[in-house]
This record gives C-alpha cells, sequence and structure tokens, in this order.
C-alpha cells in the first residue's frame, strides 16, 4: 500500500470520477459497463476509456472482454479511494511501514499533519475463505460475492470503528479511533510488544489480571472480542 500512497499524487480528478463511477456501477454489476462508466462519471466515452486504461496499468481496475468490455476495481483501486480522502481530510500526511498482516487486515504505520504516529488497518474481508466468512459473519449476506468483498471491508470497519469509540470512551485499554472511509481504520498508535513475543515476563499474573480487566470492562460495555488472543494483546 505505501507504493499505491506515493502514486495518488499521479491521479487526476477525472481517474477518481472514473473510480467513484466504477464503485457505484459495482453494485448491480461484477463488471461494469464502460457506457455505464461513461454516464457515472459524465464523462466522454473515449476520454472514459482513456482513463481506464490508465487505471488499468497502474493495477486500480481490472478488465473482462466477453459479451461487452467491463472493468471493475481492484482491492488497489479500493484503496486508492479511502486513502484520497484520508489525505484531503487532513487525517494522513505521510505513509510508513507495514505493521502486520491478518487473515482479514492489513495494518501501516503512518503519520498526520502535526506529527502524531498512528495505525492505518485496510480491512480485507474474504481474503482466505468465502465460505467461513459468509458463515461466520451474520453481517455479510446481500451485496457481497467472490468476487467484491467491498461492501463486507466496509461493514467490518464501521463495526471495529464503532466498537473502538465505546471502549476507549469507558476506559479500556484499546487504539483511539482517530478516522474512517470505507474499509481504511485509522486508530492510535500503541506502543508496545505483542504478546506472542514475549519469551518471558517478570509479573505474568499481573498481565492476565490486566488482560481479565479489560475484558471485564469491554463485557459490561456490551462489547465481546471475538478473537482475543496473544496475537493482538
Amino acid at each position: 500500500m505505501k507504493w499505491l500512497a506515493r502514486s495518488l499524487r499521479n491521479l487526476s480528478a477525472h481517474d477518481y470520477k472514473v473510480l467513484h463511477a466504477l464503485e457505484k456501477g459495482m453494485k448491480t454489476y461484477e463488471f461494469v459497463p464502460v457506457d455505464l462508466i461513461a454516464r457515472y462519471s459524465s464523462l466522454r466515452k473515449e476520454r472514459a476509456s482513456s482513463i481506464l486504461k490508465r487505471l488499468h496499468d497502474f493495477k486500480l481496475v481490472t478488465r473482462q472482454i466477453a459479451d461487452y468490455v467491463g472493468y471493475r476495481l481492484t482491492v488497489h483501486g479500493y484503496d486508492a479511494l479511502a486513502l484520497n480522502v484520508l489525505a484531503d481530510s487532513g487525517t494522513i500526511e505521510f505513509f510508513g511501514s507495514k505493521l502486520g498482516v491478518g487473515k482479514e487486515s492489513d495494518v501501516y504505520e503512518a503519520l498526520t499533519p502535526s506529527g502524531r504516529r498512528v495505525a492505518v488497518k485496510a480491512h480485507r474481508i474474504g481474503r482466505t475463505s468465502f465460505v467461513h466468512v459468509k458463515r461466520a459473519r451474520s453481517y455479510v449476506k446481500r451485496g457481497v460475492t467472490r468476487s467484491n468483498w467491498f461492501p463486507a471491508s466496509c461493514k467490518s470497519a464501521e463495526r471495529e470503528y464503532a466498537a473502538l469509540k465505546i471502549l476507549h470512551s469507558n476506559g479500556v485499554a484499546v487504539p483511539e479511533p482517530v478516522y474512517l472511509n470505507r474499509h481504511i481504520l485509522v486508530m492510535g498508535f500503541i506502543e508496545g510488544e505483542e504478546l506472542v513475543s514475549c519469551r518471558s515476563l517478570s509479573e505474568p499474573y499481573d498481565v492476565l489480571e490486566l488482560i481479565l480487566e479489560n475484558v471485564k470492562l469491554a463485557y459490561q460495555c456490551g462489547v465481546i472480542h471475538g478473537d482475543l488472543s496473544e496475537y493482538n494483546v
């Protein structure tokens, strides 16, 4: 995603118009027809086609040539839409290195215009198993296909953002939620070492007590951590 953040500078307002048109069209099409993309972006078909070829070179869209020529956003294209909002809103100024990769998310380091260190989490629902996620997540229903997991990723990010707002405001030891756009969540950066990386603890019982205390506080707030483990403590 770091290379993508740098490449955003090369995208024009018309490029983003086409990306937005694709996002809208993918609500009803797996591959959006060029005619519809042109209409949604208020561009002539020839101009829209030229921009689509450019975005295809940037790997922001993918193309299908069958009964008709159609396009859809790639993961990078959807990232570009969200990252552009983060930049325009003054939320993120510098994008850093990758902090971690999970089954359903990527986390990166970033800096705000004021120099504050934050974590940027991109939700990637469905990356590992279509069937498992459909079964395990009750909110993954309509509008989700094997080729378009963006609605589910957005919903997952929304749910996490809402939970963090509740927990952080009630004193639970979680990152401060900073900003949300689409599937990308910006949160405060917590210094420290993951529990899974600790070979030994000087006060293991104190650590356990602190974890259980926060679990209890979260429960009292009506929030249950569905994946608590040594990898996210």
